[in-house]
């Protein structure tokens, strides 16, 4: 059976630094809480589109058994701010568990069928380049899978032995068409050509120093990159220059108590904010933090949603439509939550897409497209 969506590494460590389990977590008030921790929905759907990839490489994918989150700390509720209408465009959601990439429409709402689906093993990150095109990362078997945009139409594949993929929970496309991929347990970042199809080597791979486990990755409009590291909770933050390769020293980085952070996944802002989804963190369970682009070192972040309002349990991936309202992945809920711009603090979703007709199955990461 396929093991649930949290990584190994990560869990195994925090559990031994803590010297025992996590504590249970406790029903959100209108939302539901899976029975088990690896909740499996019989029936599964049938798939619209099958991705058929070029063989793969060899490594062997890191997966985790499901985390039984602590509840949320108490705060102080805040009222939930109206959605920002977004703009015209889709929700793509990589479910590892359905085995499947759900695409909604971005304005969603409640317990709503998804428009269309694409059926593919193990879905683990996912985004979207300039032109609209959708990138998948798959961990098993490991591999990049590009569709074209708006349709179910593959364009290709990289996988392979000369590949060096091993699997992980980042991908990002740059301005230039530049494919970022983390290797999770190898504690590095592969970079493809924007042309790379099949069983090619990267253009060139960042390999720092003391940087492993590499969870995820994104990249700005000037190719400057930024990804997640570290044991969970004390995570960090690194920043790397436009072009880096082979052993590289972060320009910055962000981590300490002030930062909190227990981060897997990140993505950027139309400003460039860093925005991190904390699975676990040293004071909080889950949440998301928000920091200035700016920032370095032991900082707090300007932005913290958490709380028992917020329904993350826990959060995983996120992204941002064009009026500034964020979508948040909340994994053992099943669940994707919407915030409006600026909310801060313990504070409800300004809407949900949740039910059993959404066919979400345990999502794990979420990205805007056409």
């Amino acid at each position: 059976m396929k093991q649930a969506v949290f990584l190994a590494l990560a869990l195994a460590s925090t559990l031994a630094g803590c010297g025992g389990s996590a504590a249970p977590a406790q029903p959100v008030s209108g939302l539901p809480v899976p029975s088990s921790p690896t909740p499996i929905r019989s029936g599964s759907p049938t798939p619209t589109a099958v991705a058929t990839a070029t063989p793969a490489a060899t490594a062997t994918p890191t997966h985790a058994p499901t985390p039984t989150p602590s509840p949320s700390p108490t705060s102080t509720p805040t009222a939930s701010a109206a959605c920002a209408l977004p703009a015209t465009g889709n929700l793509y959601v990589a479910d590892t568990f359905a085995n499947l990439v759900t695409v909604y429409p971005a304005s969603s709402t409640g317990n709503v069928a998804p428009t269309r689906t694409i059926s593919l093993n193990d879905p683990q990150a996912i985004t979207v380049d300039g032109s609209g095109n959708l990138y998948v990362y798959t961990g098993s078997p490991i591999q990049i899978v590009e569709y074209a945009a708006g349709t179910s139409t593959i364009v290709k594949t990289i996988a392979g032995s000369a590949t060096g993929l091993g699997g992980g929970y980042g991908i990002a496309v740059d301005g230039t068409g530049e494919i970022f991929v983390t290797n999770t347990s190898a504690g590095t970042i592969s970079v493809f050509s924007s042309t790379a199809s099949g069983n090619v080597a990267p253009a060139r791979t960042i390999t720092p120093t003391a940087f492993s486990p590499a969870w995820s990755v994104a990249v700005d409009s000037s190719g400057t990159v930024y990804a997640t590291s570290g044991t969970i909770p004390n995570s960090l933050i690194a920043v790397f220059s436009p072009g880096a390769s082979g052993v590289a020293t972060p320009i910055r980085t962000i981590s300490g108590s002030a930062a909190d952070l227990g981060a897997i996944f990140i993505r950027l802002d139309a400003s460039a904010n860093i925005y991190v989804s904390n699975t676990y963190g040293t004071t909080a369970p889950s949440s998301v933090s928000a920091f200035t682009n700016s920032a370095a070192g032991n900082v707090a972040p300007f932005r913290t949603l958490v709380g028992t309002l917020t329904g993350l349990n826990p959060a995983q991936g996120l992204t941002f439509d064009s009026s500034g309202n964020l979508y948040v992945v909340s994994t053992l809920q099943e669940e994707i939550n919407v915030y409006a711009p600026g909310t801060n603090g313990n504070v409800a979703p300004c809407r949900s897409i949740q039910g059993a007709a959404t066919m979400l199955t345990q999502p794990e990461d979420v990205v805007l497209g056409p």
